[in-house]
This record gives structure tokens, C-alpha cells and sequence, in this order.
């Protein structure tokens, strides 16, 4: 590096070429390749030669097996190897190995380096949607959980519901309670592909699933689906994914139910109305407040999120449903019956009349029966109450069937206290119960005095509590006038 200093140096003080090389003792062709400062000493040069054997043609092969990879699964993709093995087979390619590697290396390079535009909303113009998985305790058991997350692309509000199951009519009823939160429905929401929204396809070619089109239409909203491995083009609720579960989900919930969780996550989206986005003026409440008035207004009528089955009654008198059993009334054995499953519900009808009404199973090969429905049948066979499952459930059994044994007839006696006790509240029932035993009578008439005695008594706590105004004897206005008739004799 010295010796093309003092080139350079020499060479602008105007000294010749022949002068530097005599004086450096190098050589002319030495000083013309670097007076000027076209070279430096140490500088690679760099060709681009042109493979022969990969041409333009192996080329666009080999873009073709790359992207037939877009669509196929994770673990049967093409390697470099495999792509040189086909190319030999089919193409009679004389390349080497290490050519379709380095090639491929490159191309894979290039599609890493994506680049994204940023996105702005107009209030009301569109919600991003997607579910999130989670576990928690139920109770003391540890249960897996879904949540449906919604997020307007404006403001960023959100709204977050956690369900049992990612189901149609779990997604149906996150859709009801999200508008309902939000008192109106976006123009637009945008999905990934969804199985209970898109019926095949992906992205522009999506095409809806035929369940999901009635709440679209019910809504009035449009729907767009994202490309396959797409999630930037719904970055912001894949963003909220992730915020619930740390914000919600630590420490792992212990709830006594589902809508308990709902509770917690429900303040936690009004809480977020506070929250201020970095980069931003203004908390998300307060650009809700913009975004509120463009909605679509909600329609009359809310959405019926549910799906229908129909079923006939079995010999148990009960019906089949998502693997799982729900008992109906002992009269409709044999019958065909509506089954209408929502998230966490499953209603019974039998020609528009609701006969049973049950929380949902999530387990399989469950059961759910309900007493009053089996009270007819253990009045014709009372000898079966001590086995019948419907009765082993009953959280007073023991109790019952202790007092039953001062019954001349114990088991017809055990049917008739069960009976009474489906006609009351439960702790209302054994208060009486127990004030029953404790007198040493054994007397559903007396039972039920005391019951009904019970009623009355909180009736008229109710009415002292809130005493009603009742209108006294009415009082005719009297004219005084009339009085100066009397002292002078007059009628």
C-alpha cells in the first residue's frame, strides 16, 4: 500500500510515468495500472461467467418444482438433491449437484427477503379474526380452550371470548356477542382459511362454507380470506393471539366455570379501551369513538347462533348428539325430536315446543339426564329408584332415602320426595328437609306445609322490603259553605 502512495503522490505532482518508475524502481506498466487510481492494490475483481450447463430453460425448471412446494406439506418438499435427481431423469441434465444447490440457495434467499407495505384503515372499514389455543383449570381440572379474537383494523379495539371447542356454532356465537360488544358490524372482516368460513380454496379464490353464508347475510358484512402461510395479511390479530395468552393466560387461570372466564376476558377488553399504542396520539377508546358511528347498525333481530339435528328418542329416552347423550321427557320415547346445539347449550323441541335443556358435553360417550324427566316412569316402577342414574345423581340422595325408611312404603315414599323436590329450589328443599327431621314426622304433607309456609315467608320479606303503596278509603271534599246551611236550620 506505501508503494501506491507514493505512486499516486508522485502522479499528481505531474511527474512522469517514466520519472516514477525510475525513481520506485518498478515498472511502467506497473505505474499506469495504478497512477490514476483505476485499481487498488489487493481488490478482487469479480466475473460473471455464465454457467453452460445452467441455462434459462434448467432455470424455469427448476422455479416449477419450488413452487410446487407452496402447496405441499411441510415434510414432503423438494430438496436440492431431490431437484437434481429429477433433472437428471427427466431433462438429461450434466450439472453437478453442487450447481442446483448453489441455485437453489439462491432463489430460497430471495423469497426470504419479503418486503411489507404499511397498511392504514378507515374507522368502520374492516376486523381481523382469528382463534388461539390455551389451557386452564376448570374447577381443579386442567381443560384446553379455544379463543376467538377479534380486532378493528382502526382503532385496534378488540374483543376476546373463550370457548370449548373451535367449532361452527362456537365461531357463530364469538361473531353475535362480538357485534353485540361493539354495537355494530364492520363493512369487511378478514379471515385466514378457517374451516367453519371457507369450504375450499384459499385467498381470492376462497369459497364460503354454505353454514357460514346466513350470518354473512344476517350481518350484511363482506368477507376476505388470506393467502396460505400469509399471517402479515392479518398481522394484527395474530399480534392479539399472542397479547391475550400473556396478559390472560399467566398465571394459568383457575375458574369455577366458562362464563367466569368470559367475565375476566370481558374486562379485559374494556381495560384495553385505556391502552395507547406506540406511535399513537390517542388510546384506543377514544379512536373507537370515530370508528363507532361508521358501523353497520345491527339488525332487529339477533343472529341464532346454533346448529340443528334432528334425532329420534331412544329406549333410555334419550337422544344422540356430538357423541354424547341428553335425556327428554319419558313421553316422547320413540319419537323424532329437534336438537339445536350452541356453544355451550343443547335445547330439545318437539314441533316447536321446548322439552329439555341441557349445558353441553364436551367429552365423548357422555351423559346428561335430568330427574323430572324420569319421574313418571320410577311412579309405575318405584322399585328401580335406588339404581336409576337420573336418582344417583340427585345431590340429596342419601338424605331422601334415609328419611323414605319411616315410609310404610320406602321406595314409592323416595319417588314422591324426589318429585316434590324438582317442584323447588334445592336449598329451599332441604332447609325443609331437615326442619322435618328434626320434628320426627314423616309426612309429605307436612313437608310441603312447610315448603309452602317457607314461600310465603319470603313473600312478605319481599313486600316489606319493598312496600307497595295501596290506596286508602276515598274522602269526598266538603265545602265549607255547607256547614252555614246547618246553623241556619237550612237542608
Amino acid at each position: 500500500m506505501d508503494l501506491y502512495e507514493n505512486i499516486r503522490k508522485l502522479y499528481v505532482l505531474e511527474t512522469s510515468k517514466r520519472e516514477i518508475a525510475r525513481k520506485l524502481g518498478i515498472s511502467r506498466n506497473t505505474v499506469r495500472k495504478y497512477c490514476k487510481g483505476e485499481h487498488i492494490p489487493g481488490e478482487k475483481t469479480h466475473r460473471n461467467r455464465d454457467n453452460p450447463v445452467l441455462t434459462d430453460e434448467v432455470k424455469e425448471i427448476i422455479k416449477g418444482y419450488i413452487r410446487e412446494d407452496e402447496d405441499a406439506p411441510k415434510k414432503q418438499k423438494h430438496t436440492s438433491r431431490r431437484i437434481h435427481r429429477r433433472l437428471v431423469e427427466k431433462h438429461s441434465f450434466k450439472g453437478g449437484e453442487s450447481t442446483v444447490r448453489a441455485y437453489v440457495a439462491e432463489l430460497k434467499s430471495q423469497n426470504r427477503k419479503k418486503v411489507f407495505l404499511p397498511l392504514s384503515f378507515s374507522p368502520g372499514e374492516a376486523m381481523q379474526v382469528d382463534w388461539g389455543e390455551f389451557t386452564f383449570y376448570l374447577g381443579d381440572e386442567k381443560t384446553r380452550g379455544y379463543i376467538l379474537c377479534f380486532r378493528m383494523c382502526h382503532s385496534c379495539a378488540i374483543y376476546v371470548r373463550a370457548f370449548a371447542r373451535s367449532n361452527l356454532e362456537s365461531f357463530l356465537e364469538g361473531h353475535v356477542k362480538c357485534f353485540n360488544y361493539f354495537g355494530g358490524v364492520p363493512r369487511t372482516l378478514i379471515y385466514d382459511n378457517l374451516k367453519a368460513a371457507v369450504k375450499e380454496g384459499w385467498g381470492k379464490h376462497a369459497k364460503v362454507q354454505d353454514s357460514f353464508l346466513p350470518i354473512v347475510a344476517h350481518y350484511a358484512f363482506n368477507t376476505r380470506f388470506c393467502n396460505i402461510a400469509s399471517g402479515n395479511e392479518k398481522g394484527l390479530v395474530e399480534n392479539l393471539v399472542g397479547y391475550a395468552r400473556r396478559n390472560c393466560m399467566v398465571p394459568v387461570p383457575r375458574v369455577a366455570s366458562w362464563e367466569e372466564l368470559n367475565e375476566k376476558l370481558q374486562t379485559f377488553c374494556n381495560n384495553y379501551m385505556e391502552h395507547r399504542i406506540s406511535g399513537r396520539e390517542r388510546t384506543v377508546g377514544s379512536m373507537y369513538e370515530d370508528e363507532k358511528g361508521a358501523l353497520i347498525p345491527l339488525p332487529v333481530k339477533p343472529f341464532e347462533a346454533s346448529i340443528m339435528r334432528e334425532a329420534k328418542v331412544d329406549y333410555y329416552s334419550t337422544v344422540h348428539f356430538d357423541r354424547n347423550r341428553y335425556s327428554v321427557p319419558v313421553t316422547m320415547k320413540g319419537r323424532t325430536v329437534t336438537l339445536k346445539g350452541s356453544a355451550f347449550r343443547v335445547e330439545i323441541y318437539c314441533r316447536g315446543e321446548r322439552i329439555a335443556d341441557h349445558e353441553r358435553l364436551f367429552k365423548q360417550g357422555g351423559y346428561s339426564y335430568r330427574l323430572e324427566h324420569y319421574i313418571p316412569l320410577l311412579e309405575r316402577r318405584p322399585g328401580a329408584v335406588n339404581n336409576a342414574i337420573p336418582v344417583r345423581e340427585h345431590p340429596l340422595r342419601k338424605t331422601l332415602k334415609e328419611y323414605a325408611k319411616g315410609f310404610e312404603n320406602p321406595d314409592k315414599a323416595m319417588v314422591n320426595l324426589l318429585a316434590l323436590s324438582q317442584e323447588w329450589d334445592m336449598e329451599q328443599f332441604s332447609k325443609a328437609l331437615e326442619e322435618v327431621k328434626r320434628k320426627g314426622i314423616h309426612s309429605l304433607a307436612l313437608l310441603r306445609e312447610i315448603l309452602n309456609r317457607k314461600e310465603d315467608e319470603n313473600r312478605d320479606c319481599l313486600e316489606r322490603a319493598s312496600p307497595v303503596f295501596r290506596p286508602g278509603p276515598s274522602v269526598r271534599v266538603v265545602e265549607m259553605a255547607d256547614y252555614d246551611l246547618l246553623l241556619r236550620g237550612g237542608n
